[in-house]
């Protein structure tokens, strides 16, 4: 007797099954619109646990936490800039 397994989808089929909300904040990130990236991620991986599939849930989980990272980066780099920008300033006016 052999175990029936489930048939996993593969390219085109997988892709359909992430959540459109991870996808837009993983493409927001990239671009860098940090405002919009880092909560649609933080909804993406919400709407994940809700999910059935375990492939889509991963995946869709994978690519929400991506666009968190490049969110969070895109944050930390602007901050950075600021800062740098702040102390130039200070010193260039005293």
């Amino acid at each position: 007797m052999s175990a029936i397994t489930e048939v996993q989808p593969v390219g085109l089929a997988r892709l359909r099954q992430i959540d459109p909300v991870a996808a837009l904040s993983f493409a927001f990130g990239i671009v860098g619109l940090a405002i919009v990236a880092v909560p649609l991620g933080h909804v993406a991986l919400h709407r994940s646990t809700s999910r059935k599939d375990n492939v889509a849930r991963t995946d869709s989980r994978l690519i929400a936490v991506f666009g968190l990272i490049a969110g969070y980066l895109v944050i930390a780099v602007v901050l950075a800039l600021a800062t740098a920008a702040a102390i130039t300033y200070v010193k260039e006016a005293s």
